[in-house]
């Protein structure tokens, strides 16, 4: 017997999933046939997290459904992809080793851990079946706009959560994925990709095998001349000198291809040294317009030609943990030649360390979110006050030199 909804057509079909949550679209798709096949769509979201190849199967799948496919490729516009393999057994062994947990919780951590782990048994790939798989799934979503790599593992039970965070994830994890086929794939890539953000503990940016280091142009650059946005964290704290200066040609080559790019943020891990701006383009990029660099040396050159290159779009410029070229060099007398190269600069942040060569070095609470909204205000007993923006002042705004020569800063609440 015909149910009685199976009397709407598709467009009140719609209308009615439009207003459910997802509980009652999943209860309304075991209806019938017809619910079922309308309401796979509502199932999409803009973000899919790619956990395991078996997400990467379903993705493709997707793209492969005659119902699905031009809706998912219009719908999904991100993807995140975990780049990390946790130590599902070091992770149980620190669960059953609190205290002061209750059997329920403890029966659900377990259940999540298993099912983790069994997803992960039943779908290991090879580097090659992984690059192809990864690239499939890219092609299913051709109008995808930004990919993030994340180094999080997304655990549904709070105490997972906690103990992650506490035990520092880096001591669950037992290897990262093979990154290396995720930028195989993008080289193949032929879509818009307009994003990319690798987050934390990316150490492949400046990490190639040595062949591809001194290749001018690595393949994996064919796929991201579209990028508007480009946030990577590059790890260069284990390679020797040589590997550092060919990962800087690769990385300079790499800013120079981006004709598109308009936000770039570059945070390097390189404790306990800094990076030199030996990476940045010695050409024009003509959208450029936000620039956020991490953990570098500061030195009139390359900087200041490359400021006055990018005078007419540069708009935004943060500089967190910095020392400089010349320790000899007070910072007063670095700024104020720097003055004279940000003239179109309309919000500048310096936070982080500054290092003075022989002095306690200088610490400023950042003054921007990072969307460049105004920080929330910070307590005067913790460096806060109208002095905040005084460097900010300093290089755009005539101000005053914040810090007198010589002095640490503590008379002025600085932490």
């Amino acid at each position: 017997m015909t149910s009685t909804t199976d009397l709407f057509t598709c467009e009140i079909k719609r209308f009615i999933y439009g207003f459910a949550d997802l509980p009652t679209t999943k209860n309304l798709r075991l209806t019938s046939c017809s619910w079922a096949i309308t309401g796979a769509e509502f199932l999409l979201q803009p973000t899919v997290f790619i956990k395991s190849s078996a997400d990467l199967t379903r993705l493709v799948s997707i793209g492969n459904s005659p119902s699905l496919a031009e809706f998912a490729s219009r719908r999904i516009k991100e993807l995140k992809i975990l780049a990390l393999k946790p130590d599902l057994e070091y992770l149980t062994d620190v669960l059953l080793n609190e205290e002061d947990v209750d059997e329920q919780e403890m029966r659900a951590c377990l259940r999540e851990i298993e099912e983790v782990w069994h997803a992960r048994s039943m779908t290991n790939l090879s580097p090659i079946q992984c690059e192809t798989m990864i690239a499939r799934a890219l092609a299913s979503v051709p109008r995808i706009e930004s990919i993030k790599l994340v180094y999080k593992y997304p655990f549904q039970e709070e105490l997972l959560e906690v103990l992650w965070e506490e035990g520092g994830s880096e001591k669950y994890v037992k290897c990262c994925n093979n990154i290396q086929s995720f930028y195989n794939a993008v080289a193949a890539f032929r879509g818009g990709l307009t994003s990319l953000r690798m987050e934390h503990r990316d150490t492949q940016v400046l990490e190639f095998q040595q062949a591809e280091m001194l290749n001018p142009q690595p393949r994996f650059l064919g796929g991201l001349t579209q990028l508007k946005t480009l946030y990577i964290s590059p790890s260069a704290a284990q390679i020797s000198d040589h590997d550092r200066m060919a990962a800087t040609t690769i990385l300079c080559n790499l800013l120079e291809s981006l004709r598109n790019l308009e936000d770039l943020s570059l945070k390097f891990e390189v404790l306990p040294r800094y990076v030199t701006l030996d990476f940045l383009p010695a050409t024009l990029l003509p959208n450029l317009h936000s620039l956020t660099l991490s953990n570098i040396i500061l030195s009139h050159t390359p900087l200041f030609p490359f400021l006055d290159r990018q005078a007419r779009t540069l708009k935004r410029i943060r500089f967190h943990n910095i020392a400089r070229a010349n320790a000899l060099e007070p910072w007063q007398e670095f700024f104020t030649h720097m003055k004279g190269h940000v003239g179109g600069i309309e919000k500048m942040e310096i936070a982080g360390v500054l290092w003075n060569q022989g002095r306690e070095p200088w610490n400023f609470w950042p003054i921007y979110e990072e969307d460049w909204e105004d920080a929330q205000e910070v307590s005067k007993e913790f460096g806060g006050g109208p002095w905040r923006k005084d460097v900010e002042d300093f290089l755009l705004r005539d101000g005053k030199w914040p810090v007198h020569a010589g002095n640490t800063g503590s008379d002025r609440h600085y932490p």
